[in-house]
């Protein structure tokens, strides 16, 4: 009796670990010891690879784990098997919308919803794409009525405040993104609307308060810091704007981000940071533009670097023969050259006749 119970538990054993999941099991357990790929192993083992609802689930389950270029091709096989499936073309949107493609996740997006899907996801993805990809026709469409049904999410404000911004309503702009922030104090997108609303409005103070609340998040943003550089310009703060035209080059090197950093590093005489800025231009085989350089030769000058300046010059003549300004300022550092050199001589010689007329000491 006692060996008949035991073969029985082990027969029972054998027949669950043999028998093959069926879908259903594999779509809606969560099964932790298999991994991703033990799960679509399964699936394909349980089912036709044509069933659209199997491509479906495989979709999803990578999906899960965030492996969107994957999921995407599985869905997109399943619509072209089914493709008045609504909800196979809300997931594709999805996944479009998480590889960034944005315009192909608004098409999928306006396809789901003239299929009829009825799903909570859609609504603030039709919304978020219009935005995205400009779309004048539809988004106040889309985004007012996911607005209008979602008052107080806060992401249904952000949206209808970028429908505002783009519809140049910048004041009504403002309002939501301040109930927002009174809500989620360090909410980035709020901070983005604010800033470009006060920019457009002339509120500088208050666009460079919301512009330093970005890169407090965003601290490698080239543009901010190029975009506040500007703004503290507007204000005349011409340290701050040269500090951020500065950190502007610092994250990405563009000349317009050095152009403007190095002119007001001119204007306040900081002639170091001048130079040291434009040195690593300057010995670039094809650098050649010509402001920079003739701030970098008067800079040079002005500490006294004559014969630096003077090259520097030179290189300049080369791109100009005829520049009036470059000709004259080269000839007046060539002069300070010669007064020195003439004046190194004349004290050399003076130093060698004090020596010969000293009086030899016999000791």
């Amino acid at each position: 009796m006692k060996n008949w119970l035991i073969l029985s538990v082990v027969f029972f054993m054998a027949s669950c670990i043999n028998q093959p999941h069926s879908k259903d099991y594999i779509y809606t357990q969560k099964d932790d010891l298999l991994s991703l790929q033990g799960k679509v192993a399964l699936l394909k083992e349980s089912a036709d690879v044509n069933d659209d609802a199997l491509l479906s689930a495989i979709s999803l389950l990578y999906a899960q784990n965030e492996n969107w270029v994957e999921a995407k091709d599985a869905i997109s096989k399943a619509i072209k098997l089914n493709p008045i499936n609504s909800i196979y073309h809300l997931y594709l949107a999805n996944y479009n919308a998480e590889l960034a493609n944005n315009i192909e996740a608004y098409e999928e997006a306006k396809v789901a919803f003239e299929l009829g899907t009825y799903d909570k996801k859609l609504e603030p993805l039709l919304a978020r794409m219009a935005i995205e990809t400009k779309d004048s026709s539809n988004y106040n469409i889309f985004v007012t009525a996911y607005y209008l049904a979602n008052k107080n999410s806060i992401e249904a404000q952000i949206l209808m405040a970028q429908l505002y911004m783009q519809e140049q309503k910048y004041n009504m702009a403002n309002s939501l993104v301040h109930k927002v922030l009174l809500v989620d104090s360090t909410n980035f997108e709020a901070f983005k609307v604010a800033y470009n609303s006060y920019a457009v409005l002339d509120s500088i103070p208050l666009a460079i308060y919301y512009g330093e609340k970005l890169l407090e998040t965003d601290s490698l943003n080239a543009q901010y810091y190029f975009e506040l550089g500007n703004l503290y310009l507007h204000e005349k703060e011409i340290v701050k704007a040269a500090h951020y035209f500065t950190k502007s080059y610092k994250q990405l090197p563009l000349l317009s981000s050095l152009y403007l950093a190095l002119g007001n590093y001119n204007k306040l005489a900081l002639n170091d940071s001048v130079i040291y800025y434009s040195d690593s231009l300057f010995t670039g085989k094809n650098y050649s533009d010509k402001h920079i350089l003739l701030m970098r030769a008067r800079a040079l000058d002005n500490k006294y670097k004559y014969d630096d300046a003077f090259l520097v010059y030179n290189s300049l003549i080369k791109m100009d023969s005829t520049d009036s300004v470059v000709n004259a300022e080269r000839a007046l550092v060539q002069r300070k050259i010669t007064y020195l050199w003439r004046k190194k001589r004349e004290q050399q010689q003076l130093a060698d006749s004090l020596a010969n007329s000293m009086p030899i000491i016999k000791f």
